[in-house]
């Protein structure tokens, strides 16, 4: 995966607007309102009272043209290929990482402008080893590909980076179908997506912010990750929960790192006399996890739940979903081996996942019993 993007660019502007060039079929943006949108936006909320859609595509603008929203804002990344600058292959499928997209053009003006900000923007990412790059360089729009239109007098972007003094790779949209498959609006266009593959953040220009704008976008980018972190620490299934993996040594630091916005508590429990940790939310006394350890290899091994806060895979919340809810493949697994509860092993992965019910007192019916406790074993490293 690149840890690279765009650096600084001295050239003059080239195009002073980079939604898209003003043609018969695209008048240029009547004023809208004078508030820019550039802000980082992590979801799309109502528009400023005076945002129009000004070019008839549904996305309410500025008055310069920039989007105050983004159509893949909390979606999957579209899957693509494309080409490198240099003939390499390129799949999004090698983004695995929390991932800043810059979408630039070099005929684009206000690119030109954030040049200087994305080289700082670029240093400072680079020292977080969790935190990568990519670069995407498209065309104006699939009418404007041609060399001459993308790349201006270089006529290549090789061209450009070789009169610049630097080279950098850069993944290259030919036909403007990556610009169309992201959505992409205007230009420059940052989006920050997750491991996962979902877009969680969405700005426009650095330049035109006058408060430190890449320190702000670098701190929006952690508020974001912590965000996503503590709301997958809420969520338990056979991938597993929060930051843990089959190879986190059972430590109160491993643990600690695992479960951000916790607190780790050592424990002897009562009902096996082996030691545990409590995972609790900071300042309570509660525990929202218990975690045990396989002794043989110093590893953890399982992670168990009965905090109502805390949901399975299918949005299950314990002590209020019933047996009744969970899909006939699933409930065909359950079995039961301890007293009072059924046991429930995720089907597609019973080694991994399973649901505890408790079982309803009075004859009641097996389909009310209540989701008790969500478990999660860790494979063997």
């Amino acid at each position: 995966m690149m840890r690279h993007l765009i650096a600084s660019f001295a050239s003059a502007v080239l195009v002073s607007g980079c939604s898209a060039p003003e043609t018969a079929e695209n008048p240029g943006i009547a004023a809208a309102t004078p508030v820019q949108a550039t802000g980082f936006m992590t979801e799309n909320l109502a528009a400023p009272e005076g945002a129009a859609d000004t070019k008839g595509d549904g996305v309410l603008r500025d008055s310069e043209g920039r989007p105050f929203e983004y159509a893949l804002l909390g979606q999957k990344l579209p899957a693509f290929t494309a080409s490198m600058a240099d003939g390499r292959p390129f799949e999004s499928a090698s983004i695995n990482r929390w991932t800043v997209i810059d979408v630039w053009g070099a005929w684009c003006g206000d690119c030109v402008a954030d040049g200087p900000y994305v080289d700082a923007l670029a240093r400072a990412i680079a020292q977080d080893p969790d935190l990568d790059f990519l670069s995407i360089h498209v065309p104006a729009s699939a009418a404007r590909a041609t060399p001459q239109e993308m790349f201006g007098k270089y006529g290549s972007l090789a061209a450009y980076f070789d009169s610049a003094g630097y080279s950098l790779p850069v993944v290259i949209d030919t036909d403007g179908s990556l610009r169309e498959a992201l959505r992409i609006s205007w230009t420059p266009t940052y989006l920050v997506v997750s491991p996962d593959g979902v877009v969680r953040g969405f700005r426009t220009d650095l330049s035109v912010d006058t408060d430190q704008p890449v320190k702000s976008f670098i701190q929006d980018i952690a508020r974001v990750r912590g965000e996503v972190r503590a709301a997958a620490s809420l969520v338990m299934s056979p991938a597993g929960v929060a930051g843990l993996g089959q190879h986190t040594p059972f430590t109160v630091s491993a643990v600690e790192k695992a479960f951000p916005g916790h607190s780790v508590i050592p424990v002897t429990d009562p009902a096996t006399g082996t030691a545990t940790f409590e995972v609790r939310p900071n300042g309570s006394d509660t525990a929202r996890f218990l975690v045990e350890p396989d002794w043989t290899r110093g590893y953890v091994a399982a992670v168990r739940s009965r905090d109502p806060g805390v949901r399975g895979p299918l949005g299950e919340v314990i002590g209020q979903t019933t047996l009744g809810t969970l899909p006939a493949e699933a409930r065909a697994l359950c079995t039961g081996s301890e007293p009072g509860v059924l046991v429930c092993p995720d089907p597609g992965a019973p080694a991994a996942f399973a649901r505890v019910y408790a079982l309803p007192a009075g004859g009641k019916p097996e389909s009310g019993a209540v989701l008790a406790e969500l478990r999660y074993f860790a494979a063997t490293p």
